[in-house]
Order: C-alpha cells, then structure tokens, then sequence
C-alpha cells in the first residue's frame, strides 16, 4: 500500500510505503518508512529519513538511523563488475 504522498510500489506482495517520496521497488514484506526511503528484496525495513534496504536472505533487514544503507545477505559467491568507462576493484 502506497500511503503517503509520492509514494511509489513497483510490484511485488505485501509492500508498503508511508515515508513520503519513498519507493519499494518490489519483492514481498517490504516497508519504505522514511522520506526519500528506498527497499527491495525481502522483508527489507528503510525506518529513517535517506536510508536505503535491500534484503536477500530470509530475515529482516532494517536501517537504525537515517543516512544509511542495509545489505542483508545470507552469502555471497562471486562479486563481478564490468568496467568500462570506470576504474574497478576486484575482489
């Protein structure tokens, strides 16, 4: 449910979105909370004000504060990069 003004919902199930221009990109049990919030994935939580989740793993992954950025993983296999017009790191 988009409750708030300029509140944007892509897709997905069970989302919602109360801060105001706050967008869930889509996947299922989002909540953007904040204003100018952003989450994705799973059961990803954006409480403050400028914060940003994105959940994939099977918990919840939330923001404490405002200005910040949750990634919630249960692994990661490989990270890759195609650079072409920037520098890049490998890992």
């Amino acid at each position: 449910m988009a409750l708030s003004n300029y509140a944007t919902i892509s897709g997905g199930f069970l989302n919602a979105v109360t801060g105001r221009f706050a967008t869930v990109t889509g996947g299922a049990r989002n909540n953007a909370r904040g204003r100018y919030s952003l989450a994705a994935g799973y059961k990803a939580d954006a409480k403050g004000d400028y914060t940003a989740a994105f959940g994939f793993s099977g918990e919840t992954c939330a923001t404490s504060q405002a200005n910040q950025i949750a990634f919630c993983a249960d692994s990661v296999s490989r990270l890759r990069q195609r650079c072409h017009y920037a520098p890049c790191f490998s890992r």
